[in-house]
């Protein structure tokens, strides 16, 4: 299915429990409305009882993504109440950011888990399903990993190198943009109060940095000096 011009999505059926969906090109909030609205239908007609999980696969994406789109997927997302597990995988480095920060600071009814290719993600899919128990612990492993992960992360913003490299500055810049409209999503909704105080810190990094970008173009400097 085509989804405005340049955003498509097609969709698999493995088995009785799972889904899998193939995603090429940048998502607008228009497509990513639509593209939601089709999976929704997919998943009533053909999973209507029964629990089952989603896998994502982004092979075809990459970061040039809008933030309101971001948002919109963040918020059909939550609506999925008998999803067990949303697994992705084919994510390049700004586009794992961003599910790394979503599962981190919102509250979804499932697990999110990143695979490194199609071969782990069915594999870990698979073990959810074939055993209820061993996928608890899984997921419990997988989703502690994950959350140490963003945890380290966030300390690395929240005390920034001196030294930043031309190929990490846009990683970090990419951060702090996630960072500012998770900020602003958040203080809309009122949740998470934990990670809304993170964010209050990450906040203050964000301002700071700001304010070496200012005085940058004002004096000439580099800003990782000032």
């Amino acid at each position: 299915m085509s989804f405005g011009e340049l955003y498509r999505l097609s969709i698999d059926l493995l088995g009785e429990q799972i889904i899998l969906t193939h995603s090429q090109g940048p998502a607008t909030p228009r497509s990513a409305q639509y593209a939601m609205r089709f999976m929704t239908e997919i998943i009533d007609e053909f999973f209507p009882d029964q629990h089952y999980i989603q896998i994502f696969d982004y092979c075809g994406v990459n970061a040039n993504y809008s933030l309101t789109a971001r948002r919109i997927l963040i918020r059909e997302l939550k609506k999925r109440k008998r999803m067990l597990a949303a697994i992705f995988y084919g994510a390049e480095t700004m586009l794992r950011l961003s599910i790394e920060f979503a599962r981190f600071f919102h509250r979804f009814p499932f697990s999110i888990l990143i695979a490194r290719d199609y071969s782990e993600a069915l594999k870990l899919a698979s073990e959810i399903l074939d055993n209820q128990k061993q996928g608890t612990q899984l997921l419990a492993a997988r989703n502690q990993a994950l959350e140490q992960q963003t945890c380290q992360l966030l300390k690395n913003l929240d005390h920034p190198s001196p030294d930043i490299s031309p190929d990490t500055e846009p990683i970090v810049q990419h951060s702090q943009t996630l960072i500012e409209d998770e900020f602003d999503s958040l203080e809309q909704l009122k949740e998470h109060r934990r990670n809304l105080e993170t964010l209050l810190r990450l906040e203050k990094i964000i301002r700071s940095r700001n304010e070496k970008a200012r005085l940058f173009q004002n004096h000439g400097r580099n800003p990782e000096t000032l």
